[in-house]
C-alpha cells in the first residue's frame, strides 16, 4: 500500500539512510504516525507509517453544506449528500466510485480505464486499485522490481553452490565444487560424478562426494544428528532464535511469526477493520481490540453481521397510535382514519361531524347523518347518493332486468313502473309469473309454479297425465304385496290380500311365524317356513295322526317289544324295563333304540344321529360331511335331524328357483324400506336418503328433518359456507388472500401475496414487512436467523414475488446443528478419539491429549466441544509436548547479506551471538 525509495547521501565512512513513503490511491497516512524512518547508530529511528483506506468522513465545505437526516433518507444517497447553492440536495459519490442516473455509486474499475496502470497485475477493489507483480518480482508501487535471489545464504542463495541472478528468476551452477555437476533432478543441488550413488550415502537428506570424501549436509532450519547422517528439525520458537511480538509457529526448516486474528502488521497491531473495509457496515462501524463490530442508529435493529434493518414501532401496541401507525425508516407517525383529525398528542384522533360542517350535503330529498369517522346519507325511496347528493335513481338503466324477461321497465320521479307481458303481473317490485296454482289445478298432487306454466308433483300412487294427477296402478306390472299376497289397485294406492300363513305388515305380507305361538308344544321343535311352519317332535315323540294337528304326540315304545325277560311299561317320551326275578337291567344309550334279535338285541341311533368311537350316538354335521363345500350352500348352512338345509345371511333371502343359493333382498319394494323420503337398495342391505335441504333425524335415520344448507357437507364449499336467512340457499366465502375460482366453490389465492412457511426449528424467520390478514405482501424478503451453536441450510433469504410464490422455497432450509472443527495435530503427542484430529466432532464430544515418551504435557489435558461449537479452554491453556529433559545445543545465527554503502571497499558486520544452553569460548 505504499511506494519507498532510499537515497544514500552519505559520504566514505559515514552512515545516513532515509527513507519516505507514499501511499497509493484510496489510501492515506493514518495521522497518527509519521511518513518518513530515518537510519541512526545502525538502526531505524521511528515506527513505520501505515496507509489506511481513506475515510468516508468528508471534510465540511461551508460553500456545500450537507443535507439533513430526512432529505438525506427520502433522496437515498448512498455516500455523500450536498446542499447546492440553490440549497436543493444532491448526491455524491466517495473518490473512486461514480454516480449512476439511479442516484447509486458504481465502483470504477481503474484497472480497466487504464491497463497500464500497474506494470504486472492489477487487481480492482472497491473504491481503489491494487498492483501485484509476478513470481520473482517485488512490487514498488506500480513498478516491479526482479528480485535478486542470490543475495540469500551468503550469495548462494537457494543454490547449493553458485548462483545466477535472472531477470525475475534465477539459475544455479557447480563451478565451485570440483567433481560435481548439477543435478537434473532439481537444478539445485551439485551431485558427485561418481559417489553417493549408493543409499545416498546414508544421508536422510543431501550428499555430496567431493574428492572421494562423503559429506551430508542439511537444509536450512535442520541440523546434523548424532549420527552426521540425519537431519533433525530446529525448532526455532523454543530455542528463541525467532523472537515474536505475538506468537511464533514453528515449521519444517524454519518458523514464522503470526498475529492473532484482527492483528497485522510487524508489531503486530490491532487492524482497524471499519478503515479497511474488511467488515462494511449499513450505518456505523465500531472497531475493537482484535475485532469490530457493526452498530445502527436509532430506529433500526442490526440483521446479521453488518445490516440494518428498519424497526416497525407499528407493530407493538400500534406504535401507542389510536388509528393508524405508519412506519418509517428510523420512526414512525401517527394518523387518523378517513373522518377524524389527529388531536394535538399526535396520537389521539376525534371524530369530524360532517353534517355540522356542512361537508354531508345530502341535498333536499335526502337526511345527514354523522357516524363515527364518517356520514351517511339517508335518501327518501326512489332516490340514491351521486356525488353526494341525493338524486332520483333511475331504476330501468341501473337494472335492465328489473321487470324481468317479461317486462318493460318505465322510471318515475323516486320510482318505476313495469309493464308486464301476457301471463305476468307487476307486484311492484318486478315482472312476476302469475301463480296458476292457486287453484289447485294437479287434483291428487301438489302444483309447482313455473314460469311460466306450472308442474304437478303428484301424491304417491298418483302420476302426472296432462297436467293432472290421475290414479296409478301399482298391480299392473308387478306385485308390490310380494309372493304371499294378492294385489287389489285402488285410488292412490292398492290392497293387499294375505294367503294362508301371512299377515299384512307395512304394506307387505310377511309371513307369520307360527312357531311364536309354540304349535307344536313342549315336546317338539318348532321350525317356521314361508306361509307355514314344520315341527321336529323331541325323541320318544311323534307328529299326530288328526288332520291339521301340529302337537307332538308320545310314541308307545313298548308296541315293538323292546323289553327282554321283562315287563315294558311306557312313559311320557320313553319307556322302561321291569325285569323279572333273576334278571338285572342293561343301560340303554341316549339317542338310541333297542332292535330285538333272535338271540340277541342292539343299539340303533335315531335318524340323523351318528355313532362315535365309544359308541354314543351324536347329531351328524351333515353340512361338514356333505361332499360339497359347505353342504352345496351358497351363504349359511344349518345342520337338522336327519339332513341339512341353506339359510342366507340378513340382507338376502333364499333363492326361490334354486333354495341353495341366495339373492339380494330388495327392502325397498316393502313399504319404501320404511324411509319418509327415498330409498336406496344396496348389495344385502339399503340405505334412507332425504331431499335437497333435509338431512337425516339423528334419532330416527328413516325419517328426515329440515337442514340448513351448509350443515350437509359444508355446502360444498372448501373454505367458509355461509347461509341465507332461510337457510335453504347458501354461498361459498374465501379467506383474505383467496378468491373463488369459476366452479364458485373453491379458494384459489390471489396473485401477489405468499402463505408463511412454518417456523423452523432451533431458528425463525426475520422479514422486514409483517403479515396482513396472515399473509405476505410482494416484495416481502424474510431472512433465516438460527441460534446460537445452529447454523442455517439452503437459501438464507426469501422473496415473495407477484405470482404468489417465495424466491427460494421457504421449506428448503433448517438450522443445524453446528459442529467443532478438526483439532490440529499435537507435536510428540497423541489426541484420541483419532476422529478429533480427522472431522469435525458434534457437540458433546470430548478429546484426550497425551505426550510420546520423554516428553511431558503441559496446558490442558482433555476438551470438550460446547454448545456454542467450540472447544472449551484450548485457547487459553492449549496442550503442548514438551522434552523432559533440555539436550545440550548451539544455533548458529543465520547466513548474512550486508550490501557496502557507495564508494566504499569494506564494512562493519555486527554477527549475532549464538544461541545456546551451554558454556563455550
Amino acid at each position: 500500500r505504499y511506494d519507498y525509495r532510499v537515497p544514500n547521501p552519505a559520504r566514505r565512512g559515514e552512515f545516513y539512510a532515509e527513507v519516505l513513503y507514499k501511499c497509493n490511491n484510496g489510501y492515506t497516512f493514518d495521522p497518527s504516525r509519521p511518513d518518513t524512518m530515518f537510519c541512526s547508530e545502525r538502526r531505524w529511528i521511528g515506527k513505520r507509517p501505515i496507509c489506511v483506506p481513506q475515510s468516508d468522513v468528508v471534510p465540511h465545505d461551508p460553500t456545500r453544506p450537507p443535507c439533513s437526516e430526512s432529505q438525506q433518507i427520502t433522496l437515498g444517497c448512498e455516500h455523500i449528500c450536498y446542499l447546492h447553492s440553490s440549497l436543493t440536495p444532491t448526491c455524491e459519490c466517495h473518490d473512486g466510485f461514480l454516480l449512476t442516473e439511479d442516484e447509486k455509486c458504481e465502483d470504477i474499475d481503474e484497472c480497466v480505464d487504464d491497463p497500464e496502470i500497474c506494470d504486472h497485475i492489477c487487481i480492482n477493489k472497491p473504491g481503489t486499485y491494487m498492483c501485484d507483480c509476478k513470481p520473482g518480482y517485488t512490487s514498488q508501487g506500480s513498478a516491479c522490481m526482479d528480485i535478486n535471489e542470490c543475495l540469500l545464504n551468503n550469495g548462494h542463495g537457494p543454490c547449493q553452490d553458485e548462483c545466477h541472478n535472472l531477470e525475475g528468476s534465477y539459475s544455479c551452477g557447480c563451478g565451485g565444487l570440483p567433481g560435481t555437476q548439477l543435478s537434473r533432478k532439481d537444478n539445485h543441488t551439485c551431485k558427485s560424478e561418481e559417489g553417493c550413488q549408493d543409499n545416498n550415502g546414508g544421508c536422510s537428506h543431501k550428499c555430496i562426494d567431493s574428492y572421494n570424501q562423503i559429506f551430508c549436509l542439511c537444509p536450512e532450519g535442520y541440523e546434523l544428528d548424532e549420527d552426521w547422517k540425519t537431519c533433525m528439525d530446529i525448532d526455532e520458537c523454543e530455542t528463541g532464535a525467532l523472537e515474536c511480538i505475538s506468537k511464533c509457529v514453528n515449521l519444517p526448516g524454519s518458523a514464522v511469526c503470526e498475529c492473532e486474528p484482527g492483528y497485522g502488521g510487524d508489531d503486530c497491531e490491532d487492524i482497524n477493520e471499519c478503515l479497511t473495509q474488511d467488515l462494511v457496515c449499513d450505518h456505523e462501524c465500531i472497531n475493537t481490540p482484535g475485532s469490530a463490530h457493526c452498530i445502527c442508529e436509532k430506529g433500526f435493529d442490526l440483521l446479521g453481521e453488518t445490516e440494518c434493518m428498519d424497526v416497525d414501532e407499528c407493530e407493538e401496541d400500534n406504535g401507542g397510535c389510536d388509528q393508524v401507525c405508519m412506519n418509517k425508516k428510523g420512526s414512525f407517525e401517527c394518523g387518523c382514519n378517513p373522518g377524524y383529525h389527529l388531536k394535538a398528542d399526535n396520537a389521539s384522533c376525534f371524530d369530524v361531524n360532517e353534517c355540522e360542517l356542512g361537508i354531508g350535503n345530502c341535498g333536499i330529498f335526502g337526511d345527514c347523518f354523522n357516524t363515527p369517522g364518517s356520514f351517511y346519507c339517508d335518501c327518501h325511496s326512489g332516490f340514491e347518493l351521486f356525488e353526494g347528493t341525493c338524486v332520483d335513481t333511475d331504476e330501468c338503466t341501473k337494472d335492465s332486468k328489473l321487470c324481468g324477461d317479461s317486462g318493460l321497465c318505465q322510471n318515475l320521479e323516486g320510482s318505476y313502473d313495469c309493464k308486464c307481458t301476457s301471463g305476468y303481473k307487476f307486484n311492484n317490485i318486478t315482472c312476476v309469473d302469475i301463480d296458476e296454482c292457486i287453484h289447485n289445478p294437479c287434483g291428487h298432487g301438489d302444483c309447482i309454479n313455473e314460469s311460466p306454466g306450472y308442474t304437478c308433483s303428484c301424491h304417491s300412487g298418483y302420476v302426472d297425465v296432462d297436467g293432472v294427477c290421475r290414479d296409478y296402478d301399482e298391480c299392473l306390472h308387478s306385485n308390490p304385496c310380494g309372493p304371499g299376497g294378492k294385489c287389489t289397485n285402488k285410488p292412490g294406492g292398492f290392497d293387499c290380500e294375505c294367503a294362508q300363513g301371512y299377515e299384512f305388515k307395512h304394506g307387505f305380507c310377511h309371513d307369520i311365524n307360527e312357531c311364536s305361538t309354540d304349535p307344536c308344544g313342549q315336546h317338539g321343535d318348532c321350525i317356521n317356513t314361508e306361509g307355514s311352519y314344520d315341527c321336529s317332535c323331541h325323541k320318544g315323540f311323534r307328529m299326530g295322526n288328526k288332520k291339521n294337528s301340529s302337537l307332538c304326540l308320545d310314541i308307545d315304545e313298548c308296541l315293538e317289544s323292546p323289553c327282554f325277560h321283562s315287563e315294558c311299561k311306557n312313559t311320557l317320551g320313553g319307556f322302561e324295563c321291569i325285569c323279572k326275578t333273576g334278571f338285572a337291567l342293561s343301560k340303554i344309550l341316549p339317542n338310541t333304540v333297542c332292535v330285538n334279535i333272535l338271540g340277541s338285541h342292539y343299539c340303533r341311533c335315531y335318524e340323523g344321529y351318528t355313532k362315535d368311537q365309544m359308541g354314543n350316538c351324536l347329531l351328524r354335521d351333515e353340512c361338514r360331511a356333505s361332499k360339497r363345500p359347505n353342504g352345496g350352500c351358497q351363504q349359511l348352512c344349518v345342520n337338522v335331524p336327519g339332513g341339512l338345509k341353506c339359510d342366507c345371511n340378513p340382507g338376502f333371502m333364499v333363492d326361490p328357483t334354486d333354495p341353495r343359493l341366495c339373492i339380494d333382498k330388495n327392502e325397498c319394494l316393502l313399504d319404501n324400506g320404511g324411509c319418509e323420503h327415498a330409498c336406496i337398495n344396496k348389495l344385502g342391505g339399503y340405505v334412507c336418503s332425504c331431499h335437497l335441504g333435509f338431512k337425516p333425524d339423528e334419532r330416527n335415520p328413516e325419517r328426515c328433518v329440515k337442514a340448513e344448507a351448509c350443515s350437509v357437507n359444508n355446502g360444498g364449499c372448501s373454505h367458509t359456507c355461509k347461509s341465507t336467512e332461510s337457510g335453504l340457499h347458501h354461498r361459498c366465502t374465501c379467506p383474505p388472500g383467496y378468491k373463488l375460482k369459476a366452479d364458485a366453490r373453491t379458494c384459489k389465492p390471489t396473485s401477489g401475496i405468499c402463505a408463511s412457511a412454518a417456523r423452523p426449528s432451533h431458528g425463525y424467520f426475520r422479514c422486514n414487512k409483517k403479515k396482513v390478514g396472515g399473509y405476505f405482501v410482494k416484495g416481502t424478503k424474510c431472512k433465516l436467523k438460527c441460534r446460537k451453536g445452529f447454523q442455517p441450510t439452503g437459501r438464507m433469504v426469501q422473496k415473495c414475488i407477484s405470482n404468489g410464490t417465495w424466491i427460494g422455497n421457504m421449506k428448503d432450509h433448517s438450522c443445524e446443528i453446528m459442529d467443532c472443527p478438526p483439532l490440529p495435530p499435537l507435536h510428540n503427542g497423541v489426541i484420541q478419539p483419532e476422529s478429533c484430529t480427522r472431522d469435525s466432532s458434534p457437540r458433546g464430544s470430548k478429546c484426550l491429549f497425551s505426550c510420546n515418551n520423554g516428553y511431558e504435557l503441559s496446558g490442558v489435558n482433555k476438551t470438550r466441544c460446547t454448545r456454542l461449537s467450540q472447544w472449551k479452554r484450548i485457547r487459553a491453556t492449549p496442550p503442548k509436548c514438551n522434552p523432559t529433559f533440555n539436550r545440550p545445543h548451539i544455533y548458529c545465527p543465520r547466513d548474512m547479506v550486508k550490501p557496502l554503502p557507495n564508494d566504499s571497499e569494506s564494512a562493519y558486520v555486527m554477527i549475532p551471538k549464538p544461541k545456546t544452553n551451554v558454556d563455550w569460548f
